[in-house]
């Protein structure tokens, strides 16, 4: 039997394509046309993953004859996982019918996409023992909500919804011009998702943000506001948005979570978020390496249910939010992520990792992703020292090269972060390691940084860490704690004499 198979259906765009045994590829081009309901039913009873293809040559798409389509293929196919349909057909507007139907024969995800008009719903089912869940989530243009149809299928179909995510108009001057019609259209259908939990808006609605938002805190599950804005040229023309923000967001007192720019925050909307009786997490995106507008220090009282804060943009951002967001009496901070495109300059990590320790001695989880290097940066520029002060339960950090570290570096970690389940220290870099000056080898943990793992990791789960793999002199006693399942040594070269000896040393664990 061939490994992979593409089935035309109905036209030359259109295709259904398929590996063996569970794994899809969608792909577009012109394959051997034969009958796709022939080619389903010799498929393996065994497939886990399905992706179907829809021209623009379909035209009309009957939801209806859709459904009992995808009836037939789960019947058929009972171990489908994820089930993904793709239309270029223009009058497409999918319908709960084919979603609802679906998630009832125990597939876990279906995604329906209309890349033509930047449209998607998508349903995933969650089975927890005999309890089923569904999250339904819809992506649409603001300016598709003055079209009739789609407001129509909007309140006819997806009451339900759990997320809804409204993208930016491609051209403001249109969405000014028929601004009454969408915002009126928006609030009919709006006021009928009672089960919405999730509302990500453009900051592009200006004048029409803050009753949107009212409504959406009339909603009685509504709990996580997103913001986002595609141009910044738009938002500090329009001086309207922060007193939109502000009237939505005042007593919106179940908001647990909260995402926006961090160009938004100003003195008068962190005064707002601080009176928020039940925010929770906030993600800040910032769009530019500047840093912005300063912000007063949290007064007592304010975000004092704030838990987790994650940050996207430099270390300069979180240093930022962490003096106006963490009160360093109330410290109700215990999950902190920051993910930076590259590091600014030497002291950066060290001076937002200080003010971390000293304002937020609580903090239990942090991750920390840096994606680049930056074309100056040395390996002293990442400094994790100030960490030690904190006691964390679960770190995890990513890098491009490997964590100039060295065993004694290891055992300061391991001996601060006493009851850490899960560390992971940059077992998978995609760079070589650096070279310090004069050609010499950078200092890299080893095989004796797992025996410290042994000895002082008593409740670690996950360890995660690229080392050089050397033997270490004294291998010490093979008693040792039970308690690590996993053991990521990632990229690290391992010898078979020391594969050995860590199979000896954490026999309860799966090395990876």
């Amino acid at each position: 039997m061939a490994s992979f198979v593409q089935i035309l259906i109905r036209d030359d765009d259109a295709i259904v394509s398929f590996s063996f045994p569970n794994a899809f590829e969608g792909c577009r081009g012109r394959p051997e046309s034969v009958q796709a309901s022939a080619v389903l039913e010799k498929l393996p009873s065994t497939l886990r993953r399905l992706c179907i293809l829809l021209g623009p040559g379909l035209g009309h798409v009957d939801d209806l004859a859709l459904s009992f389509i995808l009836e037939y293929i789960t019947n058929r196919y009972p171990h489908l996982a994820s089930f993904s349909i793709t239309s270029y057909a223009s009058s497409w507007i999918p319908m709960t019918a084919v979603l609802s139907r679906v998630s009832r024969f125990g597939c876990r995800a279906i995604r329906i996409v209309d890349p033509a008009q930047k449209s998607e719903a998508s349903i995933t089912v969650h089975r927890r023992g005999s309890q089923v869940g569904h999250a339904l989530s819809v992506v649409i243009p603001l300016c598709r909500l003055w079209e009739e149809a789609v407001v129509a299928a909007l309140c006819d179909n997806f009451w339900q919804l759990d997320k809804l995510t409204i993208l930016p108009p491609l051209l403001f001057t249109a969405y000014q011009e028929q601004r009454d019609t969408i915002l009126a259209s928006f609030q009919r259908f709006l006021s009928r998702a009672r089960d919405l939990q999730c509302l990500s808006l453009p900051l592009e609605l200006s004048s029409g943000l803050a009753p949107i938002i009212l409504l959406a805190s009339a909603l009685p599950h509504c709990n996580k506001i997103e913001l986002s804005c595609a141009s910044l040229r738009f938002f500090f023309a329009q001086s309207s948005v922060i007193s939109e923000l502000i009237s939505g967001l005042h007593h919106f007192d179940h908001l647990k979570k909260l995402a926006l720019p961090a160009e938004v925050l100003c003195p008068s909307l962190h005064a707002c978020l601080g009176g928020l009786r039940g925010l929770q997490e906030l993600k800040i995106v910032a769009a530019t390496t500047t840093t912005p507008t300063e912000l007063p220090a949290p007064h007592p009282g304010q975000f004092a249910t704030l838990r987790t804060l994650q940050i996207l943009g430099t270390f300069s951002h979180l240093q930022w939010a962490l003096e106006a967001f963490a009160h360093p009496e109330a410290n109700s901070l215990r999950s902190i992520y920051v993910e930076s495109k590259c590091l600014g300059n030497k002291d950066e990590t060290r001076g937002a990792f200080e003010i971390m320790a000293s304002r937020c001695p609580k903090v239990k989880e942090l991750g920390v992703c840096i994606q680049n290097i930056h074309p100056f940066e040395k390996m002293d520029w990442l400094d994790l020292s100030p960490l030690c002060d904190l006691q964390l339960k679960d770190f995890v950090i990513h890098h491009p090269r490997p964590l100039a570290l060295s065993d004694s570096d290891i055992l300061r970690f391991l001996t601060a972060w006493s009851r850490a389940k899960h560390i992971s220290l940059n077992p998978r870099p995609t760079l070589p390691a650096w070279v310090a000056s004069g050609g010499a080898a950078p200092p890299l943990p080893t095989l004796t940084s797992l025996i410290h793992a042994a000895e002082h990791g008593r409740m670690l789960h996950h360890f995660g860490i690229y080392l050089n793999s050397r033997l270490p002199r004294t291998l010490g006693s093979r008693d040792r704690p039970g308690s690590l399942r996993e053991l990521d040594l990632g990229l690290s070269r391992r010898s078979r004499q020391s594969a050995v000896w860590i199979q000896e040393v954490f026999p309860n664990a799966v090395v990876q």
